[in-house]
């Protein structure tokens, strides 16, 4: 008689339903869907609302209106500052519910692979991200140019900052995996603000691959005239996309290498995909180890545009009442009457000397530390102005008060610049230094005494030349203990400032060769 036993072993085992492709894909998106609308991230895009608008936006449309002015914050990382602790933390909470909450062993046993269920509810929680981020850039990109007078606009800060984004959501969500506990959460938050913050301000070229980076601190100098003079540098941004999304990459490769994540193939792939994240950021952190400044840009000789070093050609705007036109950008010319105003009485009274300037030209901004960078080029002499235009402004010392009192910052770029009195007080006194150096130099008792009497006949009076010692390079002015009040020099000064412009010029084209050359005294002087 047969066994009972025997005859059940013998009986076929049923065999787990076969999964297609398609069938899997099916679930998958059901997931997808599902995720989308119970998403933790919904809570985070309110608050990334509001910040962006209270930091970045209203920030952003104080400042001049030209793309590279009001793109400045950006192009400093400040909106993806608004977003990134919240983003990274939700992320985390949302990738440690399943070991939160106990249940990862069942979810282990579904026919989705977890990798797949994984990456769908990373992809769910990401896209609202994108969506309130582009939403945010989308509306500050139709403000500017709405009003924008001139420039271009940039696109490679939102490409940084949605990748920085999506990198941040990936690796929150990858340590919520890891490590499922109710702290990951607000523990990796603070550690993403921990690290914006410290490489904001920290120096070095690594420093750079953040996607907040100060250029007060960095070799990224993320200047206010971009894309007026010169086009947009890509270089940096080129690199950050690279070590972002090596990032990306190398956070979901993670997420399919454990056992519970499908069969041995799964696996495998899920590894190659973290090691190729690993490759692209190892790249880009050699690449960025190469990068050079050259004329005030980042450049990365391995991913260089050399059409980026072309000057961005112009017909400037000039005025026309000037005895010495002053010329700038387009971009700016909502400044020229005021520049031209507050610059007229030096200009005056140099023009039509040997050596005075023929024509006043903007020049691409070289520093912020001074609000302009003049200098007396070529011949016939032109002067070029380095103008400090759009920036965050409150950067300029005034001199106002006694040299013991404490001064405040001027004035923001904008007052500055839209006001001749301003422009008379704080920029004319620094145009005036590099022309009279220019046109009789500053070297001994003669020159030193004919320069500062044409700066007093050109609205510069000796106070104030001598209360800007910090303004004025050591090469520039050697003269403040001899043009004091009472000295020799500071009465022929005056005397020859109280001429007229008639003897003035007259005096100078007769003995201008022998000032220069250093062989008149403070007695040959008129």
């Amino acid at each position: 008689m047969t066994d009972v036993a025997t005859l059940a072993d013998r009986r076929p085992v049923p065999r787990e339903p076969h999964r297609h492709g398609s069938a899997l894909r099916l679930a998958s998106g059901r997931l997808l869907r599902l995720e989308l609308r119970r998403s933790p991230m919904l809570l985070m895009i309110p608050v990334g609302v509001f910040l962006f608008w209270f930091d970045t936006y209203r920030s952003s449309m104080m400042l001049d209106p030209t793309w590279g002015s009001q793109t400045l914050l950006l192009r400093q990382g400040s909106a993806l500052e608004d977003f990134a602790p919240f983003v990274a933390g939700f992320a985390a909470w949302t990738g440690a519910r399943d070991g939160r909450r106990r249940t990862a062993e069942q979810i282990g046993v579904t026919a989705l692979p977890r990798w797949a269920a994984r990456l769908s509810s990373w992809a769910a929680a990401t896209f609202w991200v994108v969506l309130a981020h582009g939403f945010c850039l989308a509306i500050l990109y139709m403000s500017i140019d709405s009003h924008v007078t001139g420039g271009s606009a940039p696109w490679w800060p939102v490409i940084v900052d949605l990748t920085g984004l999506i990198a941040m959501s990936a690796i929150g969500f990858a340590l919520g995996v890891m490590l499922p506990s109710r702290f990951t959460a607000p523990l990796v938050a603070i550690v993403v603000f921990m690290i914006l913050t410290v490489t904001r301000t920290a120096p070095g070229k690594y420093a750079m691959l953040s996607p907040a980076v100060s250029p007060m601190y960095s070799l990224s100098p993320a200047k206010a005239d971009a894309g007026v003079f010169y086009p947009y540098g890509s270089d940096l941004p080129k690199v950050q996309v690279f070590f972002w999304v090596g990032l990306a990459v190398l956070a979901l490769g993670t997420l399919g290498v454990s056992a519970v994540c499908g069969g041995r193939l799964a696996r495998l792939g899920a590894a190659v995909t973290a090691a190729a994240g690993v490759a692209l950021a190892a790249t880009a952190v050699g690449l960025v180890g190469t990068a050079t400044v050259v004329d005030g840009r980042v450049t990365i000789a391995a991913v260089h545009d050399s059409s980026q070093d072309v000057p961005i050609s112009y017909t400037p705007s000039c005025s026309g009442s000037a005895a010495i036109p002053v010329c700038v950008n387009p971009a700016y010319q909502d400044y020229l009457p005021s520049i031209a105003a507050g610059l007229a009485p030096l200009l005056d009274a140099v023009a039509g000397l040997p050596g005075a300037p023929v024509r006043a030209n903007q020049v691409p901004s070289v520093t912020d530390s001074l609000p302009v960078v003049a200098s007396v080029t070529g011949s016939p002499a032109t002067l070029d102005l380095s103008l400090s235009v759009g920036d965050q402004g409150l950067m300029w010392i005034s001199p106002s008060g006694p040299p013991s009192s404490v001064t405040m910052p001027c004035c923001s770029s904008r007052t500055l610049w839209s006001s001749s009195e301003l422009i008379g007080l704080e920029i004319k006194p620094l145009v005036g230094v590099a022309v009279v150096k220019s046109m009789v130099g500053l070297s001994d008792d003669a020159q030193q005494a004919v320069s500062l009497g044409l700066l007093e006949s050109g609205g510069v009076p000796a106070s104030e030349f001598v209360s800007r010692d910090g303004q004025f390079p050591d090469a520039n002015v050697q003269i403040l203990e001899k043009v004091l009040p009472g000295t020799p020099t500071y009465e022929a000064a005056q005397r020859f400032a109280a001429m007229s412009a008639q003897a003035r010029h007259a005096w100078l084209v007769a003995h201008l060769d022998l000032l220069r050359a250093g062989r008149l005294t403070l007695a040959d002087l008129p």
